[in-house]
Order: structure tokens, then sequence, then C-alpha cells
């Protein structure tokens, strides 16, 4: 009964059509051994030994895999073997199946690959573990080492200072030394009379800066 639990698809359905009728229950029922190999002939498989070679030849092992994983899946296949692969030939398998950068290692180091199985285990696991724990430093290191500023592409143009022209007499090259005269504001219209000419304020205005009555500019006088 308790193994029953573990039975899926079609196994399941075998296993509970049994109890339908509890007057004609068979005697692999109740017998460990019976029902084993009860099982094996209807749900086992034909040939294992070719099955387990096969799936043997079929396995790899990933750069992303650990040794142990691996070693792990190889001894679960060649336990259905039966012996009938001897360990020179399990040990050329093994080593066929690793990872290039084990094998690469291997050869890096100068280190003879092992006859048989078990030692070559051992010295694939060790440098397995080397290698993972190398990944590992250097991760940490990239982790801590601090990221340089990125500078932006973008470059913003100069500003060049414009200079207007100097209207001082000396910049211009004069040769006159004298400054230039201020003038008054033209004549607005608020100053003017309804003729036309200038108020009496706005004309003693004009007569005491000595600018002219008509376009207020000091140096000659219109009346």
């Amino acid at each position: 009964m308790f193994a029953g639990l573990f039975l899926e698809g079609n196994a399941q359905t075998w296993f509970t059509n049994y109890f339908h009728n509890p007057d004609n229950v068979p005697p692999f029922m109740s017998n460990w051994t019976l029902f084993v190999a009860e099982l094996q002939c209807n749900f086992g498989l034909e040939d294992e030994l070719s099955v387990a070679e096969e799936d043997l030849r079929k396995l790899t092992m990933s750069d992303k895999d650990h040794a142990t994983f691996f070693t792990a899946c190889f001894r679960t296949i060649i336990a259905t073997l039966n012996g009938t692969w001897n360990n020179h030939t399990l040990c050329n398998q093994y080593y066929q199946k690793l990872a290039l950068h084990l094998c690469t290692q291997s050869v890096s180091t100068g280190v003879a690959i092992p006859a048989t199985l078990d030692p070559l285990i051992t010295m694939v696991e060790h440098f397995d573990c080397a290698y993972w724990a190398d990944i590992k430093v250097n991760r940490a290191i990239s982790y801590l080492a601090p990221v340089p500023e990125k500078k932006s592409a973008f470059v913003a143009p100069t500003l060049r200072a414009t200079t207007r022209p100097s209207t001082d007499a000396t910049a211009i090259g004069s040769k006159s030394s004298v400054p230039r005269q201020p003038s008054i504001k033209p004549v607005a219209t608020m100053h003017l009379t309804k003729e036309g000419k200038l108020t009496a304020e706005e004309r003693q205005h004009h007569i005491e800066l000595g600018a002219c009555f008509y376009c207020g500019e000091i140096g000659h006088l219109t009346t």
C-alpha cells in the first residue's frame, strides 16, 4: 500500500483496479517480492542495460554545472550497468564528458589523468572547487571596485563675450581729446506750446545748457 502511493499514470490505474473486487485480490498484492516482479514485468524497461548505456553516452557536463552534481548523475547511471563496463572504460567516459575548463585545467597543471574512476573523480572535484572559488573572488572584487564616472558626451558651447564698439573718442582713434558732450533728450510734445514752440521753462533750460532749441544737441544753436 505504501509503494502504491508513489505510482502514477497507467501504473496507478493498474494498482487501484485490484481493490474494486476485494474477493479477487492476487497474491502479489500481499507479497513484496511478487509485487516488484509483477510491476517490473508490466511497466519495467525491456532492456535496462541498453537504456543505461544510452543515458551514459548522452550525459554531458556544462560550464555551469558543478563537478559534484555531474558525478552524482554519472554514478546513478553506472549503477544500473551491473559491472558490464570495466573501470578503465568508465574512467575514459567520465573524462570525455567533463566541462572544457576542467580538462584545460588538468592539462595546464601537468597532472597525469588517473587510470581509474575514483582517483579521477577526486582530482576533478578538487579542480572544480578551485575554479568556482576563483569566480567568487573575482565577482567580489568587481563589486568592490569603484565605478568610473561616465563623462557626458555633451559639451556646452563656450560663451564668448561680445564687445560693443566703444563710443569713446580715444577708442575710435579720434584726434580730438575733448570728450563728447552729453545731449539732452529730444524735445517732448509736452514741452511745446500749441503753436509748436518751446515753453518758457523749456527754453530757459536749453539756454542754461547751451543746447539747440530744435534738436537738443549741445554745440550749436537754432532759434
